[in-house]
């Protein structure tokens, strides 16, 4: 894996890249260019901003922690990007910076300022792929359902927090998003009998957040298609 280090002028934090020094300047008697860089290290450098980092197409693993950091936005067009570390900064707002990093497997976010629940799974929800997800020491983690929620959005997470997630973990999750769908399953085990027209009048509980961000896009698509 190529590691490489950047050469740039801070001025007022931030980040100018305007050289790259590879760590090998030849790789097969091939001259190597920004497209060949996959590993970029770039923390504890102060940084308050980045400009943009699409001139590295094919990167796949960026670690920017301990800076200064307010967003994600520098990101938009690192499609390849599969694990970001980027802790220790003062991140508060994902709005539309990682939704279209859909091969993303590693997000580790852990000491930044992320509070709002709804908005944290509206900006995650496409990240299909995700397997650890860190958000320790964030104040989201405090808002009740978080961890039902993340679980309930990504079925595919191992690690929560650097806790590895468990069946129970599993379970208790869908009992707290979908308690409707609990119950039936408890009377199907207990071989307890529904009647079609006593199921219909069940009360409904309140859409879990993961169901109205779901329910929304599947708003958004239908009216594209019209």
């Amino acid at each position: 894996m190529l590691r490489v280090k950047i050469d740039g002028d801070q001025d007022q934090g931030t980040l100018l890249i305007d050289t790259l020094k590879l760590s090998e300047q030849k790789q097969n008697s091939k001259v190597l260019i920004k497209k060949d860089v996959n590993t970029l290290h770039l923390n504890n450098r102060n940084i308050r901003s980045i400009p943009s980092l699409d001139q590295f197409p094919n990167l796949t693993s960026l670690s920017i922690d301990g800076n200064h950091l307010q967003d994600l936005e520098f990101l938009r067009t690192n499609y390849a990007l599969a694990e970001l570390y980027a802790g220790n900064n003062h991140i508060s707002n994902l709005q539309g910076s990682l939704r279209q990093l859909k091969n993303l497997r590693v997000l580790h976010l852990q000491n930044n300022q992320i509070s709002n629940l709804t908005n944290l799974a509206y900006e995650l929800r496409h990240l299909s792929a995700l397997e650890d997800l860190n958000l320790f020491d964030n104040p989201v983690t405090f808002v009740q359902g978080y961890k039902s929620t993340m679980l309930d959005l990504f079925p595919k997470l191992r690690i929560l927090d650097r806790r590895t997630i468990t069946s129970i973990d599993r379970v208790r999750a869908f009992s707290d998003c979908h308690p409707d769908r609990q119950k039936i399953f408890n009377r199907i085990g207990f071989s307890f009998h529904v009647e079609p027209k006593q199921e219909r009048s069940l009360p409904k509980k309140p859409s879990t957040i993961v169901s109205k961000i779901r329910k929304n896009d599947n708003d958004l698509h239908e009216k594209s298609q019209e």
